[in-house]
């Protein structure tokens, strides 16, 4: 089995030798904090490890898209040289179809998040960002942004990639991804909540398809809804804590479940 890979600490570790004893085979992390989690000896050391970088999106891009994009793309590229030693693949935006990730604090404004109408608007920014990045960087490797799954984004596809809304957000989005990310996707797997991990949403089969397991759909859905044959790096999976009595069980049988299947690129556990 291939090995999987451990999101690492929004901050300074202590000792991040310890936290990577563990030989983690993919290391995701935001930009900022490369230095203070050493993945910078550790990919040296490590020359095969996969590293994902996450760059933090502005909050109030819908104000003025275009401004924005050239903002965020530029920052994004003005980085290239700190970074090009760890041969990464980057993103540079997170769950933006959720209202807390536009800076908007109101719950009740979530569905404005998740129509036809945000996603197309979505898709304009991110492409018009990865156009500026390439532009200035053609050889970053850039994929696609994560979504929160469950919002409409995949179009609840059934297990032959139909979306049962009648839609998806990757319709506005898909053609990006064939452009500018690689036919690569990034994907943010959860089995449980607020109060920890949920069985049936690993275990069972048809629970797990909409749950951990639900890449598994979406690249259904690229393949039978755009005819495209994409890839995907799952940067956060979780929903688990070390309470769970079958802690190390999930970790292992989801990293035997995923790594197993060549499409997917690395996982890295949000532990």
């Amino acid at each position: 089995m291939r090995r999987p890979g451990l999101w690492v600490t929004n901050g300074h570790p202590g000792d991040p030798t310890q936290m990577l004893s563990w030989k983690p085979a993919a290391v995701t992390c935001f930009y900022d904090y490369l230095g203070v989690n050493g993945i910078y000896p550790y990919k040296a050391a490590n020359p095969d490890v996969t590293v994902i970088v996450r760059f933090q999106h502005v909050y109030q891009w819908q104000q003025n898209p275009v401004y924005y994009a050239r903002y965020m793309g530029e920052l994004v590229a003005s980085k290239w040289n700190d970074m090009k030693a760890l041969d990464p693949y980057v993103y540079f935006a997170n769950e933006m179809n959720l209202h807390y990730e536009n800076g908007d604090p109101n719950p009740g404004n979530q569905p404005q998040y998740t129509t036809p109408e945000f996603y197309q608007e979505y898709a304009n920014w991110v492409r018009l960002t990865a156009e500026v990045i390439k532009n200035r960087v053609p050889e970053m490797k850039l994929i696609t942004p994560p979504f929160a799954f469950g919002h409409h984004e995949d179009g609840s596809p059934d297990c032959q990639g139909k979306p049962t809304d009648g839609w998806a957000g990757y319709d506005y989005l898909y053609e990006t991804v064939r452009d500018y990310f690689d036919n690569i996707l990034t994907f943010h797997a959860y089995w449980g909540h607020a109060g920890g991990s949920v069985k049936k949403w690993l275990y069972d089969p048809e629970l797990s398809s909409w749950y951990a397991f639900r890449w598994r759909r979406v690249l259904k859905l690229f393949e039978k809804r755009y005819s495209m044959q994409v890839k995907v790096i799952i940067d956060e999976a979780g929903n688990f804590g070390a309470s769970d009595p079958d802690f190390t069980d999930q970790i292992i049988y989801y990293a035997r479940q995923t790594l197993a299947d060549e499409r997917v690129l690395a996982l890295t556990f949000f532990l």
